[in-house]
């Protein structure tokens, strides 16, 4: 009871006791504070039955039944509501961990439910009595039990093991280094996987996620006292706006390439090369994106289909202009290319693809209504950009592409299939939601923060 008290007063997460081998760890730093959390999920559950709190909340304890979301359930069950819990998953095994106010009523009601799981019994390791069942010469469920703190698992195979292990998790405090991210994004429910630390808060309308991660390959990115783009209004299935660092800049001309050779497989790869170091080597850093729609029927399955089924405009902002220039008059000699009044044309099987130079913008774009859309919302004087990258995505507009595909488009692809199991499941909730608002920093260190906002309609 004292650990919770002094984390409070401390400003202090409590940290989560929990294998390092973890695939996905739950984090609750205190029980009593996810009404907000859960307010939210209440809410978008009326459009999508899977995030109902009714579905998952009850999956928190491995061995008995528990609904986080109402305070007479955890403290019915001897839980201490003021104190954190962790859920650990390790592929189907399970570890729970948490403090007890009331260590009789607790171990009353698990006992109840081992017995019903097999033979029960009785051992101690690293200083923790441990509880368990055995059902077919298998340590099927447990708890290992130190004062008030807990640690109950459940496993098909590796129970002995797992209850081992948890005793191990009481036998000393968690290790603060390992857990740097955690205590630097706020959050009343966190999520926890190799390489990204999340953290959830929210209200009846809106969930607010903020997050770091680490070890990952992405673009970097870091504010810009002058953008071009920052007034750009956010507007389409998706906008984005972005200062890429210098590093990274260097960087995109792989994945630029990339697209270069899907829709102009016909050209010469050295001097598709030669135009996009050129090009990449005059780039600012600040760029922006514009996706006006997404068409998700027909063919998808080549590299070309998939490109041009998100009409888009993207612009960069270059240093010498007229060096891109002569980039460009070089590439209106392409095969399949045609000289345009700023640039080149090149026309596919698929359509058309704009590259262009207007002033200090660069573009390259696949649909005209996009390209015009970014072009009308340009300003005419830059302003800051107050986040590496800022993005918007218009829910109701992802609603209405994933709605496009039919029974059989999703029998002729595999993604498709996919995305029409994702339309059934979140596309009302998509259409109960205000466009999604969110935002990437780089840091020094090599992570990256980031942030999303979630609000659904009135």
């Amino acid at each position: 009871m004292l650990a919770p008290l002094l984390a409070s007063l401390l400003g202090a997460i409590a940290l989560p006791r929990a294998p390092a081998e973890a695939d996905l760890i739950v984090h609750l730093p205190r029980l009593d504070q996810l009404a907000g959390v859960v307010a939210f999920f209440d809410s978008a559950g009326k459009h999508s039955p899977l995030l109902r709190p009714s579905s998952w909340r009850s999956e928190f304890h491995p061995i008995i039944e528990v609904d986080i979301a109402r305070a007479e359930s955890i403290v019915g069950s001897g839980i201490d509501p003021t104190a954190s819990a962790t859920l650990s998953f390790l592929g189907s095994d399970r570890v729970t961990c948490m403090n007890l106010a009331d260590v009789k009523s607790f171990e009353a009601r698990v006992s109840q439910k081992l017995g019903s799981l097999g033979e029960e019994w009785t051992s101690r390791a690293n200083g923790s009595a441990l509880h368990g069942a055995t059902s077919g010469g298998r340590v099927t469920a447990g708890y290992a039990i130190r004062g008030h703190a807990v640690c109950a698992v459940s496993s098909a195979a590796n129970g002995e093991t797992l209850l081992k292990n948890a005793a191990k998790l009481l036998d000393s405090a968690p290790d603060s280094k390992r857990w740097t991210a955690l205590q630097s994004v706020p959050g009343s429910l966190y999520l926890v996987l190799r390489h990204f630390t999340i953290g959830l808060n929210g209200g009846r309308s809106k969930l607010s996620i903020s997050g770091q991660a680490t070890g990952i390959t992405f673009p970097r990115f870091e504010p810009a006292h002058a953008s071009p783009y920052a007034d750009l209004t956010s507007s389409g299935l998706l906008f984005m706006r972005a200062h890429l660092e210098r590093a990274s800049r260097a960087d995109l001309a792989s994945s630029v390439l990339s697209d270069g050779k899907v829709i102009c497989p016909q050209c010469d790869e050295r001097e598709l090369h030669q135009f996009i170091d050129a090009v990449v080597e005059g780039l600012t850093g600040n760029v922006a994106l514009r996706v006006d729609a997404a068409q998700l029927t027909g063919p998808f399955k080549t590299p070309l289909a998939r490109y041009f089924a998100f009409k888009h405009a993207y612009l960069a902002e270059v240093a010498k202009p007229e060096k891109v220039q002569r980039a460009l008059d070089r590439a209106a000699s392409w095969w399949g290319a045609k000289r345009t009044a700023e640039g080149i044309a090149l026309s596919t099987d698929a359509g058309e693809v704009q590259i262009g130079l207007r002033g200090s913008q660069l573009y390259v774009a696949n649909h005209a209504t996009a390209l015009q859309q970014v072009w009308q919302a340009l300003a005419e004087r830059p302003g800051r950009l107050e986040h590496g990258a800022e993005l918007s995505v218009d829910a109701h507009q992802i609603s209405l592409a994933l709605s496009q595909i039919s029974l059989f488009d999703a029998l002729s692809s595999r993604e498709l299939a996919t995305l029409l199991a994702l339309s059934s499941e979140i596309g009302p909730l998509l259409d109960a939601s205000r466009p999604i608002k969110g935002w990437v920093d780089s840091a020094s260190d090599g992570t990256q923060r980031f942030a999303l906002t979630w609000t659904l309609l009135p």
